[in-house]
């Protein structure tokens, strides 16, 4: 290092002159240097300086802001394992030892160079910005801790028999597990959720007593799987656990369809007897473009209606390669899966199953329901999820009941056809709205980036030259009738105790054939042989066990009905049991059974006038209605009289005209009379 004479002389703090002659006295050896205005001025060599001007030179470099040589990086393999605190103390130790490393470069030797960082570190005269690292540096705790010859003598010692890491202060030794751990992991992790100081409690009783901070923070330490290891199902616990995100990366359309069922979450009316009920929803989704290409509405998650939202996605869209579908029974049957006569083999798809209790694998079929049907069912009064108040669900709940009871239908319910349109602007807008998992683009009106939209993806993969394979109306129509297997005798096939004829039959009597039917139509059947040829069209003609042929949805819906009266009859049993048998004493007799306190006077309480008005919404007196159908029919004719005449209708006789005329009741009772009138005048027209 080479300093200048008046360097010298600020770091002496003499005279730049008294140190001029100081250095031509002693004949101080030196170089020059021209400078950029052609001048020279003479720099001296600190190494061969005189001591006592040496020593000056170094501490005034300590002390003022030089540069100091850099540091060579740590390799990632030597500090991969470091904590952010040992990687500070680490640097702050390399800084410091480098101000010794700059003093040994002027000359100075290495004791001299550690005594003078300790003495100005003592005395806080290093520059700032190392006498600020000099407390991380010790990475110890207390104030006033400053550094000593033997600590930088170790630090110097570790740093040449070291790697970039031997700096880096060891950590204090982690205790060991205590010897209550088990026990108390056995104690708090139940499914029941036990708080910890109920199991320290417990834990008590088998003779040990951690204090509550200890068992915290033990608990602290424990990562969240382990933490709630027990209280948590391995089911619930995959919300913590990594996972894998699946990439539609050289899919196309129609490659994979996902398809799930989804229980309404608000109470539409009933489409046969107008009360409210909760229909369940089939959707099926193209994972690739994330459009719903199918969907269908029923009573109940069962195999036709999965087969129907299939049918509507098949027809609009196109067939899958693969249907992708939960364990539940929706799809896995004998109508799906059966060898010949199964819908999976009848289409050429493939079919796959998620696994038992992992819906995570199935993400986007179950983002719909939220996203789709969740927001559709928000726009009703009727909605029943768990962001709906509780007191709105229950004010809702006793509306429609009370008008059911008293008219046959409601007007908070929403219709059935009306429904049916809410779901298809639903999965319109759900098409046609910008999906997050889709490309960008740039929106022609806004001129801003955005995502495709599902529609905008599918129609974009049509502009490429890609088709879909849609199914036409009657290769559908065959295609998703129900086919089973059975013997044909004597030119009949029986099916749902009805028995269909056709001569060409006779010549397969014994015979295995397929048959298809209508789940709407009794009328007719379709009977091909093992290879799938249309042998006829068998029709009932008589040989059945009942007089009017019964169709398959009549059937179950006459066999779901028969479980409704058996569930109502155990219910009402139960509630008979309630009784109790009657009291008897040792002897057999009877206990008299003593009268029961006299009530409370009533308590009255001051209300406002909206709480008066809610209390009188529910406390309302419930209107008789008459008592059978017709009854109800013939007041709603004379109501309608009136209506016709001018005649003002009071409040309850209002709502019973305009509720009544929108409930099945009405149709049935009106269509049945015409059925009687049409009936009668054709019998006077016979005479």
């Amino acid at each position: 290092m080479k300093v200048s004479i008046e360097e010298i002389a600020t770091a002496c703090s003499i005279k730049s002159r008294t140190a001029q002659i100081r250095a031509s006295k002693g004949l101080w050896p030196y170089e020059e240097e021209t400078l950029p205005t052609g001048a020279k001025r003479r720099l001296y060599a600190v190494a061969n300086l005189p001591p006592d001007i040496r020593d000056a030179v170094a501490r005034h470099s300590l002390s003022v802001a030089t540069p100091a040589p850099r540091l060579a990086p740590l390799k990632p393999e030597d500090a991969s394992q470091l904590k952010d605190s040992q990687r500070r103390t680490l640097e702050a130790r390399a800084a410091i030892l480098a101000e010794i490393d700059s003093l040994m470069v002027m000359g100075t030797s290495q004791g001299k160079a550690v005594q003078m960082v300790v003495e100005m570190a003592q005395e806080g005269t290093l520059r700032p910005e190392v006498q600020t690292i000099v407390p991380m540096a010790n990475a110890r705790a207390g104030q006033g801790r400053s550094l000593t010859r033997a600590t930088l003598y170790n630090w110097l010692k570790a740093r040449a028999a070291g790697s970039s890491t031997a700096l880096a202060p060891a950590l204090p030794q982690e205790h060991g597990i205590p010897e209550w751990a088990s026990a108390l992991m056995d104690l708090y992790g139940r499914p029941q959720k036990p708080a910890l100081t109920d199991a320290l409690k417990a834990l008590k009783a088998q003779g040990y007593a951690p204090s509550y901070d200890q068992a915290r923070r033990f608990l602290g330490k424990l990562s969240a799987i382990t933490r709630n290891s027990g209280r948590m199902g391995p089911r619930t616990l995959k919300a913590m656990r990594a996972y894998t995100v699946r990439s539609v990366e050289g899919l196309w359309p129609t490659a994979i369809y996902c398809a799930d069922g989804h229980t309404f979450k608000a109470e539409v009316a009933h489409p046969i007897h107008g009360r409210p009920f909760r229909p369940e929803i089939t959707t099926v989704i193209d994972v690739y473009t994330r459009k719903i290409t199918g969907w269908s509405v029923n009573l109940a998650e069962n195999t036709w209606s999965v087969a129907d939202a299939a049918r509507h996605a098949f027809e609009t869209h196109g067939l899958c390669d693969v249907w992708y579908y939960d364990n539940g029974p929706g799809a896995n049957n004998r109508t799906w899966d059966e060898a010949m006569v199964g819908l999976i083999a009848r289409l050429g798809i493939i079919k796959q199953n998620s696994l038992p209790y992992s819906s995570q694998a199935r993400g986007v079929i179950e983002r719909i329901n939220r996203s789709v049907w969740h927001r559709a069912a928000k726009l009703l009064p009727t909605y029943v999820g768990a962001d709906m108040d509780d007191e709105a669900r229950q004010r809702a709940f006793k509306i429609t009941r009370r008008d059911i009871k008293a008219f046959g239908a409601s007007r908070v319910l929403l219709p059935w056809a009306d429904f049916l349109t809410l779901c298809e602007m639903a999965v319109a807008q759900h098409n046609s709205e910008p999906h997050s998992t889709l490309k960008k683009v740039t929106d022609a009106d806004t001129l801003k980036k955005r995502h495709q939209s599902p529609a905008e993806a599918w129609a974009e993969a049509e502009a490429t030259g890609w088709q879909a394979d849609r199914l036409d109306e009657a290769e559908a129509r065959d295609l998703f009738r129900p086919h089973v297997l059975r013997k044909t005798r004597r030119a009949l096939v029986s099916l749902w105790g009805n028995d269909y004829y056709h001569p060409a039959l006779e010549e397969f009597h014994g015979e295995e054939v397929m048959v298809a039917y209508d789940i709407h139509d009794a009328e007719r059947v379709w009977v091909r042989d093992g290879e799938g040829r249309l042998i006829c069209e068998a029709s009932w003609n008589g040989h059945q066990t009942a007089f009017m042929p019964v169709s398959k949805v009549m059937a179950d819906h006459e066999k779901r009905i028969a479980g409704r009266h058996k569930r109502l009859d155990a219910h009402r049993a139960e509630v008979e049991a309630e009784r109790g048998p009657a009291a008897l004493d040792y002897r057999g007799t009877p206990v008299q059974v003593l009268p029961m306190a006299p009530a409370l006077p009533p308590v009255t309480l001051e209300m406002d006038a909206d709480q008066a008005a809610l209390v009188a919404e529910f406390t309302a007196p419930e209107i008789e209605p008459p008592a059978t159908p017709e009854q109800r029919y013939d007041r709603w004719l004379e109501l309608e009289a009136a209506v016709k005449a001018g005649q003002e209708l009071s409040t309850e006789d209002r709502q019973f005209y305009d509720l009544f005329r929108r409930s099945p009741t009405w149709a049935e009772v009106r269509e049945h009379r015409a059925m009687i009138a049409a009936f009668q005048a054709s019998l006077r027209a016979t005479g």
